[in-house]
């Protein structure tokens, strides 16, 4: 999985996180999405070795571009953003 990208929605707590962790286990880059639960997603992310934290209703779309701003993980600049 390491040339993809997976956008999980709901994923700072319970089965949500689950899938980022399972996914980012996979080699995936993974945005972690939440509405509410900034801390907890922030977590999600950060303990992951190619991730992003995005807070915001999926259904807004000026969130969808957030997604895609090149950003850099703890092991250097990201290639899948």
């Amino acid at each position: 999985m390491t040339s993809h990208v997976v956008i999980v929605t709901g994923s700072s707590s319970g089965i949500g996180a689950a899938t980022a962790r399972s996914f980012g286990a996979g080699g995936a880059g993974v945005v972690v999405n939440s509405v509410r639960s900034v801390a907890e997603g922030e977590a999600v992310a950060a303990s992951l070795a190619d991730a992003i934290y995005v807070q915001g209703d999926i259904a807004d779309p000026r969130l969808h571009r957030s997604w895609w701003t090149p950003h850099s993980s703890a092991g250097g600049a990201s290639t899948h953003w």
